[in-house]
């Protein structure tokens, strides 16, 4: 039988699970343990986050082209300011993901219920529902942009 592994991986010894993986990162080797699979045991918190995400992957997926290139843009200038040599690269999705989180708490959202529609007046307290305004209600850090730099709307048909 063959058996591909992940790139990363180059090497393991002994037998799984409690066996030694040999990975490459970008410092060098690394040796970690490998682990079996453990069942939750707070399945009613794990549905919540589930039904978090859900909502937050269903709201990306309707974002406009403008306001993704948008979030691109933000996502290049936290990379080179924000971001070191030892981490890796933070991508557009991962912001957007992380701006849903801080936004929600920063407004009391309940970011379950969170939908194209009520981006705007609800996630954002009733901003206009930009990148801009998303990173600003995040409490991210702006990294010299005007609003007139992130203005693409979220949804652009209502």
């Amino acid at each position: 039988m063959k058996v591909v592994t992940d790139p990363t991986i180059q090497g393991m010894s002994g037998r799984f699970p409690k066996s030694r993986l040999v990975m490459n990162h970008r410092e060098g080797k690394t040796i970690t343990h490998a682990r079996s699979y453990v069942r939750p045991d707070n399945v009613a918190q794990q549905d919540a986050f589930k039904a978090k995400l859900a909502a937050i992957v269903a709201t990306y997926r309707l974002a406009d082209s403008a306001f993704i290139t948008d979030l691109e843009n933000y996502s290049k200038q936290y990379n080179q300011q924000i971001v070191d040599d030892h981490e890796l690269p933070v991508t557009k999705y991962a912001l957007f993901v992380k701006a849903c989180f801080a936004a929600a708490d920063a407004n009391s959202f309940d970011i379950s219920t969170l939908t194209a529609a009520n981006f705007g007046t609800g996630l954002l307290d009733g901003d206009s529902d930009t990148t801009y305004y998303l990173i600003t209600n995040a409490g991210m850090p702006i990294l010299g942009f005007v609003s007139t730099d992130l203005a693409s709307e979220l949804d652009v048909s209502g």
